[in-house]
């Protein structure tokens, strides 16, 4: 598997006239983030920083080989992305040990 890979960032522009064609991402309000799956889980940042043990809930199931792109979020009571409540943990580097 390369690495490092670069995420896909947004950027500013107009939507394409076919967008049917296109897959769109909604706007998470999170940390982008990269999976590295490859006889095990390896999470790190946009910039390569590691953030394996800062999210230790992040498991991707029967996937054996591959890289996957995305947002860490955290979720409110309704569901919704909440930057307030993922702000709590973003610094954390290690969640599991007591504070």
């Amino acid at each position: 598997m390369p690495y490092p890979v670069e995420p896909m960032l947004a950027v500013p522009g107009e939507l394409p006239p076919d967008r049917d064609r296109y897959g769109l991402e909604v706007k998470w309000d999170g940390i982008r983030a990269l999976i590295h799956v490859n006889g095990g889980t390896r999470v790190t940042g946009r910039h390569g920083v590691e953030y394996t043990r800062r999210y230790p809930e992040i498991s991707v199931f029967g996937v054996k080989n591959a890289v996957i792109d995305g947002e860490v979020v955290a979720l409110d009571a309704r569901g919704k992305p909440s930057f307030i409540r993922l702000q709590h943990r973003m610094h954390l580097t290690d969640p599991s040990r007591p504070c």
